[in-house]
């Protein structure tokens, strides 16, 4: 299931936000 990078008002937008967190400070270790 793909979902919108920009997110909706389903709060799918603060999921990607995390998600690219975990793989920023994946990236940097």
């Amino acid at each position: 299931m793909k979902r919108n990078a920009l997110g909706d008002s389903s709060g799918s937008n603060s999921l990607d936000i995390n998600f690219l967190l975990f793989s920023i400070s994946s990236f940097k270790y």
